[in-house]
C-alpha cells in the first residue's frame, strides 16, 4: 500500500487545525492559536503513523477515539470546559473527515485506500477546501447564535390603539431610552406594518397622508433623535398593552407607542421595540 507522507502531513495538519477552529467558533470561545498549532501538529503525527500499521478492526477504533480524546485536551483541558469541548471536536472531525472520506470513496473508488491517501497532492486545494468549508460553517454558526440569542430578548404582545388590536413580536432593546417629553412615560415603538393590517383603507389614506391624529385619537407627534439625525414621530397612547413572558402576562398601561415608518428589523423577526423600564415590571 502506498502512503504519500507529505500531502498527507498537510492535509492532516491543515484539517486538524480548521477542526479546533470550528469547534471553538461553534462554542464561542476565543481560543487560543498556540493550542490549535499544538493539535493540528500532534493529529497530523498520529496520521503519518497509523496507516504504517495494520491493527485490527477493535482496536483502530480505540485509537481513533483516543486520539480524539488527546487533541480535545489540547484544546480545552483546564480552561475552556473539556467535555462540552471534546463533544463539539468530535462533532467537526466527524464532519471534516467524513466529507473527506466521501471524497476519497468518489476518487479511488476503495474505501481503504480513501482513508489512507490524500485527496489531492497540491496542499494548496486542501487548503482551500478547508477555509471554504471553514467559512460556511462559520456564517451559519454566527446565523444560529443570533437566532439563539434574539429568541431571549423577544416577547409576544399584543396592542389596542384607539379600537383596533393587533399583535407580534417585540425586541427588548436596552438601547432605546426613548420617552415621551409631555407625559414622561417609556415610548415603545411599533413598524408602521405591523398596523396596517388593522386599518381600513380611508383610515390608510388618512395615515399615509399625514393625518395620524384622524385615525388614532390623541395622536400628536414628537421630535426625537435618530442615526438620521432629528425626525418627528406619532405618539400615541394605547388602550392596553400586553407583553407575554413564557405563560405570564403582563399588562401594561403607563405606556405610550411611537410609530415608525422605517424598518424596525431586516428579517422581520420583530415588528416592535420594547423599553428596558418593562425588564422592571413584576
Amino acid at each position: 500500500m502506498s502512503i504519500y507522507i507529505e500531502p498527507l502531513i498537510a492535509e492532516n495538519l491543515i484539517l486538524c487545525y480548521v477542526e479546533g477552529a470550528t469547534a471553538y467558533r461553534i462554542l464561542r470561545l476565543r481560543g487560543s492559536r498556540r493550542r490549535l498549532i499544538l493539535a493540528a501538529m500532534a493529529g497530523s503525527i498520529m496520521s503519518v503513523f497509523y496507516p504504517l500499521f495494520a491493527f485490527p478492526l477493535a482496536v483502530s477504533i480505540i485509537l481513533k477515539i483516543s486520539s480524539g480524546l488527546l487533541l480535545s485536551a489540547i484544546l480545552f483541558a483546564g480552561e475552556y470546559g473539556y467535555v462540552r469541548g471534546a463533544i463539539v471536536f468530535y462533532m467537526t472531525m466527524f464532519l471534516y473527515g467524513g466529507c473527506v472520506f466521501m471524497l476519497g470513496c468518489l476518487k479511488y473508488k476503495n474505501a481503504a485506500e480513501a482513508f489512507t491517501k490524500p485527496l489531492v497532492r497540491s496542499w494548496w486545494i486542501t487548503v482551500t477546501g478547508a477555509v471554504a468549508l471553514y467559512g460556511v460553517i462559520k456564517l451559519m454558526s454566527v446565523a444560529i447564535h443570533r437566532k439563539r440569542d434574539l429568541c431571549k430578548s423577544v416577547y409576544r404582545y399584543r396592542l389596542t390603539l384607539s379600537g383596533h388590536e393587533t399583535e407580534g413580536r417585540g425586541f427588548m432593546d436596552t438601547g432605546n431610552r426613548l420617552y415621551d417629553s409631555v407625559s414622561g412615560l417609556p415610548v415603545i415603538v411599533i413598524s408602521v406594518k405591523a398596523v396596517v393590517p388593522m386599518l381600513s383603507e380611508s383610515e390608510l389614506a388618512m395615515l399615509f397622508g399625514g393625518h395620524c391624529e384622524s385615525v388614532f385619537k390623541g395622536a400628536r407627534k414628537m421630535r426625537c433623535g435618530s442615526l438620521g439625525g432629528k425626525t418627528d414621530m406619532w405618539i400615541i397612547k394605547p388602550d392596553k398593552f400586553e407583553v407575554y413572558s413564557d405563560s405570564d402576562k403582563n399588562i401594561l398601561y403607563d405606556v405610550m407607542v411611537g410609530l415608525s415608518f422605517a424598518r424596525l428589523c431586516a428579517d422581520n423577526e420583530y415588528n416592535l421595540i420594547l423599553h428596558p423600564s418593562m425588564l422592571e415590571v413584576g
